[in-house]
């Protein structure tokens, strides 16, 4: 490099620099996945269609042999009696590079493309891979700010401290995150054909806010609705703007 060059030089070389790395990812990005591209407000934005196959299923946290489709109504392993959790294909996750997923993310979530704008479906294929987009039911939760705590941080001794403040969303709440796709699951179940009469939850308050509020979405079309809470305003205020198509009972 020239040593009389200048800043500006500099600075233009290594933005060049970082553009040709970002295409880079975004040309690996499209070759992993047969990606096309539309026109969209003279933007160029990735239609998000896959041609690797992810997928995740139910499986015992004690490893007992089985596994268990999302959509099926399980609570508990059949072999032992305890707890399943949700795996994924990891294989299939791998064979698209972090920098690729990292690129897709902030492709999705900086864009208004139903329903990649969210928070959780961003991440669609490290969520539920398989659900169809139509029945997804999302306020586009997520997203929420880091929040600088510059005070607490300095208490705790802690440099430039940052907080993820998850109160920040539709019902005040951390469990819009997962009632999203709760509420996805019942609807892609009930395309398939599964007779669902009713979605219920005990709650102290949070759940049956969250809810409520998915069930109250648009795109939920789910009837008909009720959350059991208990009693006491506190606990009540967030399920009741949602009272037409969420019922309340104390239990």
């Amino acid at each position: 490099m020239d040593e009389n060059e200048g800043d500006a030089e500099r600075a233009e070389r290594e933005e060049a620099r970082a553009h040709a790395g970002t295409d880079r990812v975004r040309d690996e990005q499209r070759r992993e996945d047969g990606a096309a591209v539309q026109e969209e407000k003279g933007h160029h934005r990735l239609i998000l269609t896959f041609t690797v196959a992810y997928n995740a299923w139910f499986q015992c946290i004690n490893g007992c042999p089985g596994q268990f489709d999302l959509r099926e109504v399980i609570y508990r392993c059949p072999t032992c009696g305890d707890l399943l959790e949700v795996q994924h294909d990891m294989d299939a996750l791998r064979s698209r590079s972090a920098a690729a997923w990292m690129q897709l993310f902030k492709d999705r979530t900086h864009g208004n493309v139903y329903p990649y704008g969210s928070g959780v479906w961003s991440k669609k294929e490290w969520v539920v891979p398989f659900i169809d987009n139509e029945n997804i039911v999302s306020m586009y939760e997520g997203n929420s700010n880091l929040l600088w705590a510059d005070r607490y941080g300095k208490q705790l001794h802690v440099e430039d401290l940052w907080i993820k403040q998850c109160s920040n969303s539709h019902t005040g709440s951390f469990k819009d995150l997962g009632m999203t796709v709760l509420v996805s699951i019942v609807k892609q179940m009930m395309a398939g054909g599964v007779p669902i009469d009713a979605v219920a939850c005990a709650s102290t308050g949070d759940t049956s806010a969250a809810l409520g509020a998915s069930m109250s979405a648009p795109r939920a079309s789910i009837n008909p609705r009720a959350c059991s809470q208990p009693t006491g305003y506190e606990q009540r205020r967030g399920p009741l703007p949602h009272g037409d198509r969420c019922h309340c009972s104390s239990q």
